[in-house]
């Protein structure tokens, strides 16, 4: 068998051990089938099952020991996509994608973190503490780190963990659009954040999520035809 098939092959029965292990409603810790056990139903060699499994314990969705069995994993959301961050990095997905995701995370966060500030000082001083930031940056490049760190605070504050882990995803877009970043770019975002998180603490969400689309609207100009 070629190494292409192999390959091949190994995806397949990657495929069925996920099946596998949703179709018997198996958790974090349960026990599943070996190798050899698996390579029987399958019909395929243990090489194949071993390549598959050495994959999807890379992704942290199985745990396999010499000698003591495959186990469904505690998944490690965060670790998951990291790895899909990497994977957007490489791939010239279009920006106008990326910026849609992005924009689309974090106005569905929006009403929960605006819970959160509003019941929590501390969370809101650290907001302004960063758009202070914003504000006295005197580099583009400073001005990404900030406002990078800005919409990282401001969407960890939703407290949604799946939301989170996907702030890897999103870092994304401050790598692709640094260049398009123009002066007027620049001034105009260091006035936005501040009334973001004002308006938040007011419980305005309509208004907030207005502000977050002006934000984002020298780049929505560019790609949106309408």
């Amino acid at each position: 068998m070629t190494a292409v098939a192999r390959k091949i092959l190994s995806e397949q029965i990657v495929e069925k051990i996920k099946d596998y292990i949703l179709e018997h409603g198996l958790g974090p810790g349960d026990r599943l089938p070996t190798e050899q056990e698996f390579a029987e139903l399958s019909g395929v060699s243990r090489t194949c099952v071993r390549e598959a499994t050495k994959a999807l314990s890379f992704l942290g969705i199985i745990h396999s020991v010499s000698k003591q069995g495959v186990t469904v994993a505690h998944l490690d959301i965060k670790r998951a996509m990291e790895y899909m961050s990497f994977h957007f990095a490489l791939n010239d997905y279009p920006k106008e994608q990326i910026l849609r995701t992005r924009l689309t995370i974090e106005l569905g966060s929006l009403p929960q973190s605006m819970k959160n500030i509003a019941n929590d000082h501390d969370l809101f001083e650290k907001l302004h503490q960063i758009s202070q930031e914003i504000v006295q940056s005197q580099t583009v490049d400073e001005f990404i780190r900030a406002d990078q760190a800005f919409h990282q605070t401001l969407l960890e504050a939703s407290k949604i963990e799946p939301l989170i882990a996907f702030n890897e995803i999103l870092q994304v877009f401050f790598k692709r659009f640094r260049d398009e970043i123009s002066q007027t770019q620049w001034q105009e975002g260091k006035k936005s954040h501040e009334k973001i998180i004002k308006v938040l603490k007011e419980r305005n969400i309509n208004t907030a999520k207005l502000l977050l689309r002006r934000h984002f609207g020298y780049y929505l100009a560019l790609y949106e035809k309408s």
